[in-house]
């Protein structure tokens, strides 16, 4: 239980302060309401228990005198969903009724005794704070593995669409485009962590059996791939024996270390060539703080950023083949200056490597302006 949880109950048994006890109420309906399925209560049911509480005295006992009337009023419900409600909230032990003869919620004083109570006792929230504790650590857990295996799910799509496109000449799908859309659509919605996590399975089984294939061009167009990805990654050496720099990679023999305007652009696209030309290294820091947290040390040169930014991409993840495709297609600099926008925007791009797809090798990427994308990505 929440260490706050633990202290605010133990201060309502211990003190007057009445202060304590009605913190710890909406706290514990907080927590409720993020474990309310785990707990088993309707949505409905939980706003009506937010409504009673509303009508909750400063002082005194937990008891709530309002009438269904006004308690209706305030949640904007029919008085016989109410008592639906509150028939429900009981049968979960969250409140406790006590009835008059007359069905109407007062208190009777005695001069010298116990006060006779008809109203609504709210004090078994605090008794079943564990309960409510528990449940919502079970929603949190499963909410975490739906994330995880949607993600998943969402990495194994991108790869089987690069390899489908690679071995596109074969006449050899992984998996048909119908039952991708049908898998994507359904993302959004399933819940289920043992259905996501089987879908996961079934596309990495069908992965495992494209890789073991072997003998055919495809192959070895996998490997001549493989290959140039490791050349532009480790910065082999020429045949002088001196290693080969990043920007040497992508054709180009000089590089001034502040400026980035004599880099590869975008195909000759006036606006990416204007674009990259006013952007230094600094200005590229700069507009990425979320992704130079992964740097290890601070990053100076073209080359180091370029060697940053694309081991970065692969943790995206974007496969290697994708990103080796657009650098030959509009410059490594596009893919450097994408793959950090990308990053620094986080969750709100859900697929990373269809987005990279669309806008350096789809329809977009005629409009597509990798440095205008980076720079808008913290606004």
């Amino acid at each position: 239980m929440d260490v706050g949880l633990r202290i605010r109950r133990l201060a309502m048994k211990n003190t007057t302060n009445q202060s304590n006890v009605r913190s710890a109420i909406w706290t514990i309906f907080n927590i409720l309401r993020e474990g309310r399925k785990e707990f088993g209560v309707s949505g409905p049911a939980l706003a009506s228990l937010q409504a009673l509480l509303s009508f909750l005295p400063d002082s005194g006992p937990l008891i709530i005198y309002a009438s269904n009337k006004s308690i209706t009023a305030r949640c904007m419900k029919s008085e016989a969903s109410l008592r639906r409600h509150l028939v429900e909230l009981e049968a979960h032990a969250l409140i406790r009724r006590q009835r008059s003869s007359n069905g109407k919620r007062y208190r009777v004083k005695h001069p010298h005794g116990d006060d006779m109570i008809f109203g609504i006792d709210i004090s078994p929230l605090l008794d079943a704070a564990d309960a409510i504790e528990a449940a919502a650590g079970r929603a949190k857990e499963k909410a975490d593995l739906i994330r995880y295996h949607r993600h998943e799910v969402y990495a194994l799509l991108a790869e089987i669409a690069e390899n489908t496109h690679v071995e596109h000449q074969a006449n050899d799908t992984i998996v048909d485009e119908a039952t991708i859309a049908t898998i994507r659509q359904s993302l959004r919605r399933e819940t289920d962590v043992k259905i996501l996590s089987g879908v996961a399975d079934k596309l990495r089984a069908a992965l495992s059996t494209t890789s073991k294939m072997s003998g055919s061009p495809v192959q070895n167009e996998r490997h001549i791939q493989e290959s140039q990805k490791e050349y532009l990654l480790n910065e082999p050496a020429d045949d002088c024996g001196k290693p080969v720099r990043f920007a040497d990679v992508c054709g180009q023999r000089k590089i001034e270390e502040d400026r980035t305007q004599d880099m590869p652009t975008t195909g000759g696209s006036t606006a990416n060539i204007a674009a990259i030309e006013r952007l230094s290294v600094t200005d590229i820091v700069r507009a990425c703080p979320q992704a130079m947290q992964f740097a290890d040390q601070p990053l100076r040169s073209i080359e180091e950023l370029g060697n940053f930014a694309w081991k970065l991409g692969t943790f995206v993840p974007i496969p290697e083949a994708l990103m080796r495709k657009a650098a030959e297609k509009h410059g490594i600099l596009a893919v450097v200056l994408t793959v950090l926008g990308l990053v620094e925007r986080g969750e709100k791009i859900r697929n990373a490597a269809g987005y990279f797809r669309s806008v350096l090798l789809g329809k977009r990427a005629q409009s597509f302006i990798p440095a205008q994308f980076l720079m808008s990505a913290g606004a």
